[in-house]
């Protein structure tokens, strides 16, 4: 993860929803520290295709804004 970067995780809101806190601490029970999420937020909707598919550059978008340059390589491996 470029420095900079949060790790957040947007979810849909629904009814009797768990909050924040819970969600965090159901996860450090399950899975390792370094891919618990920093914080969650909690959204009406997620963005969708039209088939029904996640946009997740959509989602990433509102968090990136002002991270910084993704730095492209050649084949030496080597930042242009």
């Amino acid at each position: 993860m470029p420095a900079g970067r949060q790790r957040t995780n947007p979810l849909p809101r629904e009814k009797g929803q768990a909050s924040e806190a819970e969600i965090i601490a159901y996860a450090r029970e399950r899975i390792a520290g370094y891919k618990l999420p920093k914080s969650i937020d909690f959204v009406d909707a997620l963005p969708r295709t039209p088939s029904g598919k996640i946009l997740k550059r959509e989602l990433r978008q509102r968090y990136w804004q002002g991270a910084g340059s993704i730095e492209r390589w050649d084949d030496d491996n080597r930042a242009k």
